[in-house]
């Protein structure tokens, strides 16, 4: 018996040796080269879901300790194609990594041309439109936030439409525009108007040497938007795209509502210089408001039931009497869910001989804060037809329209708004807004009531250019462009309480830029590792700005606006 368990016990301890020595980790060792044979440093090895990781040193080599629950290890370093590999019995691997020629080949938008991206020396930086694509964003410039290196991209003004502002390496000018040269397939032009849609790819040029073929013009850095082609043996493709979304305030202010309010200020108004404030008409928290104050703090009176709309409360100053009120938040007058919606209709195709592309739009927001609606329609088509082997005629026209009602002066109307205590009457018994107790600090529902406010702006491009190879290096392009962009402001403010001259205005103004631009490229490859290339030629450009403004008073009628 004493025999046997020995042996049971020798047994088990002989078990769990093999068991221990099986779930042993493994040391294992390599190098790493390229397609070249030569060893490449600073290659990073990890374990496939797990979180051990180390790099190739100066001969390539490594050595890394791999969990029994470790997982295949896997190379990867920038340049080179990423590789995973099961571990051999022997522990030791040799690994060979393929360059990457995805990025190195990469086309890449720069002043007049294209180039490959492993030819370029420059600081240039580029976004595929893809980056636009499925995110609720009424410009280009909002969508772009945060994605550029080298470049600060933000908003100065929220309002829904507003243009970012774009900051390249810190702009240049201390009193003068900061604002890069935008070109949207060619045109000098803007951001705004820009269907996010439509883009296919964006370049920011950073750097002199790349911004240098724009002359003065791009001191503060270049952005070329190079928008949607068909492509060749497509048949036509049809994009239809719905994007909606529900918009409402991230962050609100936890005010004092209007009971708290009583409470605070009755006792302070007892105790100051002017305690008959407390019970005269026209007063945030008087007990005596007549139905002709904005306040809507009274006494109940006898045998009077609290009012629709009302609320009581003991009087802080006599609990024997009942006050009544209106309980209003204003900041949800000001401040409301809203729709965002975005609806794009899109062909493309092409052929050995032609090429198109298509779209219209329709983008309306409409807008979470009061008073900045926007909305913007937008159509567009390219074309580029091969007349011969050697000649290609190109063609593009841009067109949007897009309105918004950006309040005058948006400090009055919600900073100051914010500040109308909740006693305030939202509206008269007769169904006027109440005015604020001035001008400047006025009741948001009133001021939008008696003000009607319209942005309209209409821009157009047209582009057409010519392609012509002379020899196989040699290339001649000429392309012709011609820009407009209309603006027009419209205000009316209607009689009321501060005013009775129904001021009128009006703001027109137009700007036309028209551009040539012709050019000889050369570009020529040595067997396969030397490339000359050279580029001469000649731009042209008039602007046109014209600006008109009128102001009226004394119109006859609300109904009618007269100028």
């Amino acid at each position: 018996m004493k025999v046997s368990l020995l042996f049971i016990i020798f047994l088990c301890c002989i078990v769990f040796s093999t068991q221990h020595a099986v779930a042993q980790d493994r040391r294992v060792a390599g190098t790493v080269s390229g397609a070249d044979g030569n060893p490449l440093e600073g290659v990073t090895v990890s374990l496939k879901g797990s979180d051990v990781k180390t790099n190739t040193n100066k001969a390539g080599a490594f050595r890394i300790k791999v969990p029994s629950s470790g997982g295949a290890p896997g190379f990867s370093i920038i340049g080179f194609e990423s590789k995973e590999t099961p571990i051999p019995a022997s522990n030791e691997v040799a690994i060979t990594l393929a360059e990457a020629h995805e990025s190195l080949d990469e086309v890449v938008v720069v002043g007049y041309g294209t180039q490959s991206r492993r030819t370029i020396t420059s600081a240039i930086t580029k976004i595929g439109g893809e980056v636009l694509r499925d995110i609720p964003i009424s410009t280009v410039g909002e969508g772009l936030r945060g994605k550029i290196a080298g470049a600060r991209v933000y908003q100065s003004n929220n309002t829904p439409g507003a243009d970012a502002v774009f900051r390249i390496r810190g702009g240049s000018s201390i009193n003068k525009s900061n604002d890069p040269l935008v070109l949207v397939d060619g045109v000098e032009r803007a951001f705004s108007g820009i269907n996010p849609n439509d883009v296919e790819s964006i370049e920011v040029l950073k750097d002199a040497a790349s911004t240098a073929i724009y002359g003065s013009r791009a001191s503060n850095g270049v952005v070329l938007i190079t928008t949607k082609q068909g492509s060749a043996s497509q048949t036509p493709r049809i994009t239809f795209d719905v994007s909606l979304a529900h918009q409402e305030p991230e962050t609100l202010i936890d005010f004092m509502n209007a009971r708290d309010y009583i409470n605070t200020v009755r006792p302070a108004v007892a105790l100051s210089p002017t305690p008959e404030y407390n019970s005269a008409s026209g007063y945030s928290a008087s007990s005596g408001n007549d139905e002709s104050s904005l306040y809507s703090t009274r006494y109940l009176r006898e045998g009077e039931t609290v009012p629709a709309g009302y609320s009581s409360m003991p009087d802080p100053l006599d609990p024997s009497k009942t006050l009544i009120y209106q309980d209003n938040d204003y900041q949800s007058l000001m401040f409301r869910e809203v729709l965002w919606q975005n609806y794009y209709l899109g062909v493309d195709g092409g052929n050995e001989f032609l090429r198109y592309a298509a779209s219209g739009g329709y983008t309306n927001d409409g807008g979470v804060a009061l008073g900045t609606g926007y909305s913007r329609y937008s159509a567009r088509a390219k074309t580029d037809a091969k007349i011969s082997d050697r000649l290609t005629l190109n063609t593009a026209f841009h067109f949007s329209s897009t309105r918004s009602s950006e309040l005058e002066n948006q400090m009055n109307v919600i900073a100051r708004g914010l500040a109308t205590p909740a006693t305030q009457k939202v509206y008269y018994a007769d169904g006027r807004p109440t005015p604020g107790y001035n001008a400047s600090s006025p009741n948001p529902v009133w001021w939008d009531y008696t003000r009607d406010v319209a942005n309209k702006d209409r821009r157009l491009s047209l582009i057409g250019g010519l392609n012509y190879r002379i020899l196989d290096q040699l290339k001649a392009n000429v392309q012709v462009s011609n820009y407009s962009h209309v603006t027009q402001y419209d205000y009316f403010e209607k009689a009321h309480e501060f005013s009775g001259l129904r001021t009128t205005k009006a703001t027109f103004g137009e700007l036309e830029r028209t551009k040539l631009d012709a050019y000889l490229s050369y570009d020529e490859t040595f067997g396969s590792q030397h490339t000359v290339s050279g580029m001469a030629g000649y731009s042209y450009q008039v602007t046109d700005n014209k600006g008109f403004s009128a102001s009226a008073t004394g119109a006859s009628s609300d109904k009618v606006p007269t100028l």
